[in-house]
């Protein structure tokens, strides 16, 4: 035991084998996901699987798949956007 507040779980993804019918838990959601991200069309998510949660990762999984230009493209959206609202933060904060 290395401590009564830490648990430690191993999650083996070959080993899942549910389909979509039989997902009926957060963890059969994120398990699934995790096993078969790659074969998901984003398009057209299957409504078990657009979760808040999982529809920001399948967000982050296809940013990270893109091309190296295509990611520059999505980094520089980002961080504009970042910026416009820290902007926008910072006028009202001093009252402009």
């Amino acid at each position: 035991m290395l401590s009564q507040d830490f648990e430690f779980h191993i999650l083996e993804l070959p080993k899942f084998t549910k389909t979509l019918n039989q997902l009926d838990s957060g963890l059969d959601l994120w398990l699934y996901f995790l096993r078969f991200a790659e074969k998901i069309d984003t398009a057209t998510l299957p409504t078990a699987l657009q979760q808040p949660s999982i529809l920001r990762a399948m967000e982050e999984l296809k940013m990270l798949t893109q091309t190296d230009i295509e990611r520059e493209r999505y980094e520089a959206r980002l961080k504009s956007r970042f910026d416009c609202d820290s902007w926008e933060g910072n006028a009202l904060r001093r009252g402009q």
